[in-house]
């Protein structure tokens, strides 16, 4: 075991890598380069075992940054199961809104009207949730062409907001 200094407090107990990253990353799977465990989402595993961010396992066994963290498959799957959502339905029924528009966008999160849940962005939720896109969405809730898709502090645009308030 070695011990691996991430920042001024934080140490862990890491093994020494046990292969090279040449070959570890697989269609379905991803070795992980500590136990040569084989897993779909690397992140997750060598978070919760390790207690290593993703960052800090790249860093630690040098790779970079742009090496992944969950399979390619993995990726590929959510991608076809919302294609396959979209395709299989040609009515493409949705649910119905069970959230109101008034009160649905703050400052830092826009809340989903056909479930409630809360994101800092839209699009990727509604098409993996949903296989629907945004334009399917704003017309589906009966939205503004104004209604924003990211929440206005990330996107800068506190305009839509300011305008709410106004009314």
């Amino acid at each position: 075991m070695a011990r691996a200094v991430f920042g001024r407090h934080s140490t862990v107990e890491v093994p020494k890598t046990a292969m090279s990253a040449a070959g570890s990353i697989r269609k379905d799977k991803i070795v992980c380069l500590l136990d040569n465990a084989e897993r779909t989402m690397l992140g997750r595993y060598v978070e919760q075992k390790y207690g290593l961010s993703p960052a800090q396992y790249r860093r630690y066994c040098g790779l970079p940054d742009d090496y992944p963290m969950a399979a390619y498959g993995f990726y590929m799957d959510k991608v076809n199961y919302a294609m396959l959502k979209r395709s299989n339905d040609p009515a493409r029924t949705w649910p119905e809104p069970v959230r109101p528009i008034e009160g649905s966008v703050t400052d830092k999160v826009i809340f989903c009207l056909l479930d409630g849940e809360g994101k800092t962005s839209l699009i990727g939720h509604l098409y993996e949730k949903y296989g629907m896109t945004w334009d399917e969405y704003r017309k589906h809730c009966r939205l503004p062409e104004n209604y924003p898709c990211v929440a206005p502090y990330y996107t800068g645009e506190r305009s839509y907001l300011e305008g709410l308030k106004q009314s």
